[in-house]
């Protein structure tokens, strides 16, 4: 049924961002249910899927920052499956396109919270992958601008829950 439903999406305008958006959101919704369920590989499909029509989105319309904030996430997601497979070299690649994207965001607006919670995340999975494969002084380095943008947020924004948890919990985002 599903792919019935996103032919006919796609065939009435495949170009359409509405369409497009409604079938990376089903193919993200169907990724969490097979991670969930311990599928990596049929949730990897589907993220895959999703991270596809991001890229397509996301270039379409490159000042569009939410619209990169999104496929900066999707790669996240990609990357945190992989490193669950066991693919540490394909999920340190996904960890470090996210980590681009998220930066070029932060270096357009550097108060953005949503974009130094992106950036912040994305140093975090460097940091442990990096750990992973026993490359001790990236991950730190990566661990320590976690800590430094987090930290930083939430002095400039002592009401913000999030940030202070994340702080206090170990930066678990």
């Amino acid at each position: 049924h599903r792919r019935a439903a996103e032919s006919v999406l796609l065939a009435l305008d495949p170009d359409d961002e509405r369409w497009l958006l409604e079938v990376a959101y089903a193919q993200s919704s169907i990724g969490s249910v097979h991670e969930a369920r311990g599928d990596l590989e049929g949730a990897l499909a589907a993220y895959r899927a999703n991270l596809e029509i991001k890229e397509r989105l996301s270039a379409a319309n490159p000042a569009d920052g939410t619209r990169a904030l999104e496929l900066a996430q999707q790669h996240n997601l990609v990357g945190n499956v992989l490193w669950r497979s066991g693919d540490l070299e394909g999920a340190f690649e996904h960890f470090e396109t996210d980590l681009s994207i998220s930066q070029r965001l932060v270096d357009e607006d550097p108060q953005h919270a949503q974009w130094l919670r992106q950036l912040a995340i994305s140093h975090g999975f460097l940091s442990r992958v990096q750990e992973h494969r026993g490359e001790i002084e990236a991950a730190i380095f990566h661990a320590e601008a976690q800590r430094r943008i987090a930290d930083g947020a939430a002095r400039a924004d002592p009401s913000n829950v999030s940030w202070r948890y994340s702080l206090a919990s170990g930066l678990g985002f």
